[in-house]
């Protein structure tokens, strides 16, 4: 990864990916949790039709999903339109992937558990790839350029990638 060049993907340490996946997995279930308590309200005390209750509660899930992820799991603090948008662009192909999942293993294997769990847990992987890799890509490289810079501290010159040492110094 360079300054320059927070687009770039940047490897991560073992430590940071289980950091990062952990923190995944609380927002995912803080995310079903919202989108079910949403449903239940919406169904319970306002009377709303279960198919429009289930849209807005997944809406609702989403966004504290959303939320979650870019703050604390990721840790982006990029302002721009291209996240959520690419947020709902991964959520949107992985549903797509999760459907087919799910009616090959029906198919195949003719029982609705464990369809449900590997498409549930074929989605996971690729939501949350696609999230690091795509949504909020630039925006962890950016926290994480801002990071490096504030170790180096504010005299010390970025090290140049692919420089050769000279009597041990960077050209």
């Amino acid at each position: 990864m360079t300054e320059n060049n927070p687009g770039r993907l940047t490897s991560y340490s073992p430590q940071e990916n289980r950091r990062q996946i952990r923190r995944f997995l609380v927002i995912g279930l803080i995310s079903v949790a919202t989108d079910y308590l949403v449903y239940l309200f919406l169904c319970g005390p306002l009377f709303l039709i279960t198919s429009v209750a289930k849209g807005l509660s997944y809406v609702a899930g989403m966004a504290v999903g959303y939320a979650g992820n870019k703050y604390w799991t990721f840790g982006s603090a990029r302002r721009s339109a291209a996240e959520p948008v690419a947020y709902v662009a991964v959520y949107a192909v992985t549903l797509v992937v999760n459907i087919m999942v799910n009616s090959a293993v029906l198919a195949a294997l003719g029982f609705s558990l464990l369809a449900f769990l590997v498409a549930t847990a074929t989605t996971m992987v690729l939501n949350f790839l696609g999230l690091r890799l795509i949504a909020f890509r630039t925006g962890i490289n950016e926290r994480l350029a801002a990071e490096g810079a504030r170790l180096r501290g504010p005299h010390t010159p970025p090290v140049r990638q692919g420089a050769p040492a000279i009597n041990g110094r960077q050209r």
